[in-house]
């Protein structure tokens, strides 16, 4: 009874963490996009690098992705910056680099630009969905988020009612060996009804149709992005990739779904001019 009291506490404020920013304290939303990416960020490199390996590299790459994403956000919010010193917090990572005498780190070096690409950039890219003509308006990311929630309810709740049994066809057993095809097929009937809602009571702001797609997308994407982090965790054998909530794990259990998808929906919604 504890550990769901806890798990209820901690999910609500995670929820709150997002849904506050995205609608009434705009001012937030700079604020937590930092915290849970920079706490992402250092989930990964823990997991892969190890907590006492490249640290100089490790605290640069952080620093680089959180500037990276202040100069994106003044932009996109009306501020006059130049977006080409994002090439110079990166360049900076590799200059760390270059300067270590150890020759024997490669590898684990390659996971630092890695976490950058798959966490750092789709965190820096939110201030484009979010500002999409120099004024906040943060209902579509929000609406993405509950798209994800929508999503991830429809893929437990099926999957575990018709996907744990023993003729029940799985998804990846080598990776998540949990996880069914009953699973996704719940995710995507989740997620599209919950974007097709989210449309109609115009806190969505797309035509129908349109809502449908992501809908989709982002209900396949997320499944993904759930997989992928789960193959990150099997193979450097660790069940959560943090513990800082409590019955819910780390920054990047909750958001692996969202980072996965955010992309490719910023992409579809650039595309029909949507934004």
């Amino acid at each position: 009874m504890k550990e769901l009291l806890t798990r209820t506490l901690f999910g609500v404020l995670y929820v709150a963490t997002i849904a506050v920013p995205l609608t009434v304290a705009p001012w937030l939303f700079p604020v937590f996009t930092l915290v849970y990416m920079e706490g992402m960020l250092q989930e990964f490199y823990g997991i892969s690098i190890g907590r006492g390996t490249l640290v100089p590299e490790r605290v640069t790459a952080g620093l680089a992705a959180a500037a990276s994403f202040v100069l994106v956000w003044l932009r996109c919010s009306g501020h006059d910056v130049p977006l080409a010193l994002i090439l110079l917090a990166v360049t900076a990572v590799l200059t760390v680099f270059l300067l270590r005498r150890e020759r024997t780190l490669n590898a684990q070096f390659a996971y630092v630009f890695y976490g950058l690409a798959y966490i750092a950039l789709p965190c820096v890219l939110t201030p484009l969905a979010v500002y999409p003509d120099g004024r906040f308006f943060g209902l579509n990311l929000l609406s993405l988020f509950c798209i994800v929630w929508c999503s991830d309810v429809g893929a437990y709740a099926v999957g575990t009612l018709l996907g744990q049994k023993p003729d029940s066809k799985k998804l990846a057993p080598s990776i998540s060996p949990k996880k069914s095809w009953w699973g996704v097929a719940g995710a995507v009937i989740f997620g599209m009804a919950g974007a097709f809602l989210l449309c109609r009571t115009a806190l969505f702001l797309v035509p129908a149709v349109h809502a449908l797609v992501l809908g989709f997308l982002v209900s396949v994407l997320s499944v993904m992005g759930d997989l992928v982090e789960s193959l990150w965790k099997r193979h450097f054998g660790v069940k959560d990739s943090g513990s800082i909530l409590p019955g819910h794990g780390g920054f990047l259990d909750r958001l692996d779904s969202a980072i996965f998808a955010f992309p490719a929906v910023l992409a579809y919604l650039a595309a029909f001019n949507l934004l």
